[in-house]
């Protein structure tokens, strides 16, 4: 289940910081501004098929980063 919320003005100050502390640059800000917004929200899981950016950019206080079997194994 997930949850639609607004992200406020801290949460992209957050990122960014983020990301200039690890030195990562590009689209690695799109990723950031996810995981911080799921702290923020206070998320328990964060799933994606993109580890190890999210991985790299976790936090004591991150969510569990969850990553998928590639295809996942889902019948319809």
């Amino acid at each position: 289940m997930f949850d639609v919320r607004p992200v406020d003005p801290s949460v992209y100050d957050e990122a960014m910081q983020r990301c200039t502390d690890r030195q990562l640059s590009s689209g690695v800000l799109f990723d950031a501004l996810h995981l911080v917004a799921a702290e923020h929200a206070g998320a328990n899981a964060l799933v994606t098929f993109n580890g190890p950016d999210f991985l790299r950019l976790a936090a004591p206080t991150s969510p569990c980063i969850v990553i998928p079997p590639d295809p996942p194994e889902v019948t319809l």
